[in-house]
């Protein structure tokens, strides 16, 4: 059995935000750090679009600041649906 990589977690993240389940997207990037791998600047963004869609614009915002940081890279994010934050 492999364990999940980058793609796996963003993807899981992409259906709980679909689903607008903001909270259990949140602790797929929390599990994603606890298993040793570094969020992406999609990983943020999945997740700051779940807290929007679901009414928590301001843990968005937080979430996008810290895909600002220099240490996430950005590896061909789509912005579509962070565009309401700028």
């Amino acid at each position: 059995r492999l364990p999940p990589d980058l793609q796996v977690y963003n993807a899981a993240m992409a259906v709980c935000r679909d689903a607008l389940q903001w909270e259990p997207t949140l602790r797929l990037l929390e599990d994603m750090r606890a298993a040793g791998l570094e969020p992406d600047s999609t990983s943020y963004e999945i997740a700051a679009s779940a807290c929007e869609r679901c009414g928590q614009a301001d843990r968005a915002r937080e979430l996008l600041g810290d895909a600002a940081t220099p240490a996430v890279q950005r590896r061909g994010a789509d912005d579509g649906d962070v565009a309401f934050l700028r």
